[in-house]
């Protein structure tokens, strides 16, 4: 997982599957329940060394990733980070404004590769390509547009909430990157598409449900 970056719970479950299976000899069927036992004994390993591991919704396709993000930078790396890879990081965040500044928070393919050639980045299209492949970028399946991956929402989630003011979800308190979401008319508070039709389904049997945001009665009719 940790080489991987990103994992859905499934390959997290096939994972820790395999790996059962290779070095124990009883037969057990892995449940969501051990691999969460399993990330938290991870976490308190990998703590110290600046990094965790969460749980983000990616609101491309719907499901629920598990990133190993950096947690907070030492005064050392932060040093590695800005005397090596200065121009890689401002060549990003040049991307990240024009992404942010689409309303569609996207940008085409071709204003990527025009920005790739003329970068003085040696191996620029080596650097663009990992991020793609680590979750930094995402693509569309027409190739044709770019935009912001779920592992890049993760790790500058602090950046884009103070630069561009980004909403976060009341129910996975994660910040709302795409335009479509639902919104409360009455607390103005605002919601995943997915959280919130999850919600309404755990919800859907109880006569009188309201808003899932604590002290909001609203009926779930008024969240559109």
């Amino acid at each position: 997982m940790l080489s991987r970056q990103v994992s859905t719970e499934e390959q997290l479950v096939r994972i820790v599957q395999t790996a059962h299976d290779f070095y124990s000899s009883k037969v057990q069927k892995v449940h969501s329940s051990d691999v969460a036992h399993i990330l938290e004994a991870i976490k308190e390993k990998i703590d110290s060394h600046g990094f965790t591991i969460v749980k983000r919704l990616d609101e491309r396709d719907g499901a629920q990733k598990f990133l190993l993000i950096s947690k907070v930078l030492t005064n050392k790396q932060r040093e590695v980070e800005e005397d090596c890879r200065g121009a890689e990081t401002r060549l990003f965040y040049e991307i990240v404004d024009m992404i942010m500044q689409s309303s569609e928070r996207r940008v085409d393919t071709v204003w990527l590769r025009g920005m790739e050639c003329s970068s003085r980045l040696p191996n620029v299209t080596y650097i663009v390509e990992q991020w793609f492949r680590q979750g930094w970028l995402t693509c569309s399946e027409d190739g044709l547009v770019v935009s912001l991956g779920v592992r890049a929402l993760a790790e500058i989630e602090s950046f884009l909430i103070d630069k561009y003011h980004l909403p976060t979800c009341a129910l996975c308190d994660f910040i709302l990157f795409t335009n479509s979401h639902k919104c409360c008319s009455v607390c103005q508070k605002v919601f995943h598409n997915q959280c919130f039709s999850s919600y309404a389904d755990s919800v859907a049997k109880s006569p009188g449900s309201t808003c899932p945001f604590s002290g909001c009665n609203a009926p779930l009719s008024d969240i559109q």
